[in-house]
């Protein structure tokens, strides 16, 4: 945590400000360790305060090093005032993720010119990252794999989405998974053309796919799989379109690699699945960053002209989707690498029919 504070700190002079507040609980927990639900940091060049409730009075003993900890009765920004902990000093604070009455909290009893407003300093931060986070995302994926595994056999005709949906659920925690990193997502038929629909009672039926898109959260780290089977045998339009994503997101993988623009990435795989003719059917982006949180920077888009850089986790999610049909997509997790990327994923790929 303290090459974090460090790095954090570093950043102070040209930003024109002399401490960071830090209330969004995945900053908080990227800089200080703590895991508990309300939390609060003020990080200056000679001081260091954490703020929590008491209900979290011993766990912050356990998680938090490095900080004056501070015990708040009620509001943690009254701790703030009380303290003078922000008495002339000019206070930079994360723009995108305060929420309206914290700010306005602070601007009474702190001049608005001394709130600096700052976009994405941490976020930046956390997109890069080390060693034992990349090994708890990569927990979490093995997790992930291990179940699809398990999960194959029983895709079968008759049973609903939703009963997939649980047991998901249910072997995340039991492999050692603290929860899903999301809602997972099981989706038969047509259904399988909305890329962030719901699991229901719908019955899987022969001759149909099957989108499976789910991940767990390992250590606070997430992962994010997604890959469709086929109930049966296809036929050629259904082969084509799966093939069609596959070749796509298979050429995303192999051209990821530091440097490289985050817009022609997206475009490695959407202009193939142009030239095969379903360019109209991919209507998001190829992928997302990874980490604390299930979507983080960089977002892979092609609206995003940012470079990739090393130790980036990203996810690779091409897809086709054709309303009142069906639709497929595929998705890795990979690690960004000076001349390639690593892929934590390792379920199949190829075409599975059961």
């Amino acid at each position: 945590m303290k090459k974090r504070i460090d790095k954090l700190i570093a950043q102070f002079d040209s930003l024109g400000i002399d401490c960071f507040i830090v209330s969004n609980a995945r900053s908080v927990r990227y800089l200080s360790g703590f895991t508990g639900s309300n939390g609060l940091c003020m990080i200056a060049e000679d001081e260091r305060y954490f703020i929590t409730d008491f209900r979290y009075q011993e766990q912050v003993k356990e998680e938090v090093r490095d900080f004056d900890v501070l015990i708040s009765n009620e509001y943690l920004f009254d701790e703030l005032k009380e303290k003078n902990l922000l008495k002339g000093r000019k206070a930079g604070f994360e723009a995108k993720r305060i929420n309206f009455f914290d700010y306005q909290e602070l601007l009474a009893f702190i001049p608005s010119e001394c709130l600096i407003p700052v976009n994405d300093l941490i976020d930046k931060m956390v997109s890069v990252k080390d060693d034992e986070e990349i090994e708890n995302i990569k927990k979490a994926s093995k997790i992930g794999d291990k179940i699809f595994n398990e999960i194959i056999p029983m895709l079968k005709s008759g049973i609903e989405e939703i009963e997939i949906s649980a047991e998901i659920s249910y072997k995340i925690k039991k492999y050692g998974g603290e929860k899903d990193a999301f809602d997972s997502i099981v989706l038969t038929g047509s259904k399988s053309a909305l890329p962030h629909g719901k699991p229901d009672k719908n019955k899987l039926k022969l001759g149909e796919f099957v989108l499976l898109d789910f991940g767990c959260v390992y250590n606070g780290y997430h992962s994010d799989m997604t890959r469709t089977v086929f109930l049966g045998k296809p036929n050629k339009k259904e082969y084509e379109i799966y093939s069609t994503v596959l070749e796509a997101q298979k050429n995303a993988v192999k051209s990821v690699r530091e440097g490289m623009n985050c817009s022609e990435l997206d475009s490695v795989a959407r202009n193939f699945i142009a030239e095969k003719g379903f360019g109209q059917y991919f209507g998001h982006s190829l992928g997302h960053g990874l980490g604390l949180e299930i979507h983080e920077t960089p977002k892979i888009s092609q609206l995003n002209h940012e470079t990739l850089i090393s130790r980036n986790v990203i996810t690779i999610e091409p897809g086709i989707y054709i309303p009142n049909y069906g639709g497929v997509r595929i998705e890795d997790d990979v690690v960004v690498q000076p001349n390639g990327c690593t892929v934590l994923t390792k379920s199949p790929k190829e075409l599975i029919c059961v």
